[in-house]
């Protein structure tokens, strides 16, 4: 049982559902009809598929005793999946991107061995989230579009700045293993601002491409609240609900959706991790940044 749990923590299912909305992203950038299907299914299978054969073979890199060891064939089952599902559907050029994510992980695996793929990572990890969203859109044979080009750069800012963001939570952790990462090398002022500057990007091409100010305030709000917010630890959890409720909204934009309502959930969220841990307790946790 203790195997089993430790396979279940090391896929991180806390992402899992910001993971599926970028999969919900792709389906409803094409359709203003909401329904659950069995494309959803496909989905479903395919990112979670694609996800925990990331997130095992990093596991199976690290090797961390306190983790629990992970088998590679195990770890490999799950990038042969999505590429039986692409041939199932006859989805033959989201096969492309299944290779391109897994050369992505691949190099994001090494970024501790020099200072270059070090700084690099945050891109990586960008590029494969990118990745992710495109292979549902060829795996669903959605034809591509200049406002797919556009989500895809706004994915890619916004995951770049959750890996810097979670490098600045784990910045003290880092520097004593030397690892060669942003926050680590210039300092969390500079990567607090490279993040901020990012997420007001994103809003900025969200206003002028799909003519809408709502979706962009949790991220308005995000990075705003990082340029004096000192916990990485729950910066990082918020960010996640960010980048999850930027698809959400994007989804209820598409089909026609009151999206103001997805963003008071969104505001309740964040008033609650932000505001919760700030009212001293002698029961509150003690956190190192």
């Amino acid at each position: 049982m203790s195997k089993i749990k430790n396979y279940f923590l090391n896929t991180r299912p806390y992402s899992w559902a910001d993971l599926l909305s970028a999969g919900l992203l792709a389906k409803y950038s094409d359709t203003t009809n909401f329904a659950l299907t069995k494309t959803d299914i496909y989905i479903s299978i395919g990112l979670l598929s694609l996800w925990i054969f990331y997130n095992l073979i990093l596991e199976h890199k690290h090797a961390y005793t306190y983790r629990g060891k992970t088998s590679i064939l195990l770890t490999y089952f799950f990038l042969i999946l999505p590429i039986a599902l692409s041939i199932y559907l006859k989805s033959y050029w989201s096969l492309v991107f299944i290779f391109i994510s897994s050369v992505l992980v691949y190099i994001y695996l090494q970024k501790n061995k020099n200072k270059l793929l070090g700084i690099l990572s945050c891109t990586v990890r960008g590029l494969i989230q990118v990745n992710y969203f495109l292979y549902i859109l060829f795996l669903l044979q959605i034809s591509l579009k200049k406002e797919h080009v556009i989500l895809s750069l706004i994915i890619f800012c916004l995951y770049v700045s959750r890996a810097v963001v979670g490098d600045i939570r784990d910045i003290k952790h880092n520097a004593k293993k030397n690892k060669k990462t942003i926050p680590v090398l210039y300092g969390k002022s500079f990567s607090r601002y490279t993040v901020s500057f990012m997420m007001l990007f994103s809003s900025f091409l969200i206003i002028t491409t799909f003519n809408t100010l709502t979706i962009t305030l949790p991220l308005i709000m995000f990075a705003l609240t990082l340029l004096t917010y000192k916990n990485g630890y729950i910066l990082h959890q918020l960010l996640i609900n960010t980048t999850m409720f930027f698809s959400f909204m994007f989804v209820g934009l598409s089909t026609n959706q009151n999206i103001l309502y997805i963003l008071l959930i969104y505001i309740g969220i964040y008033l609650n991790t932000i505001f919760y841990p700030l009212l001293k307790r002698e029961s509150n946790p003690t956190f190192t940044n």
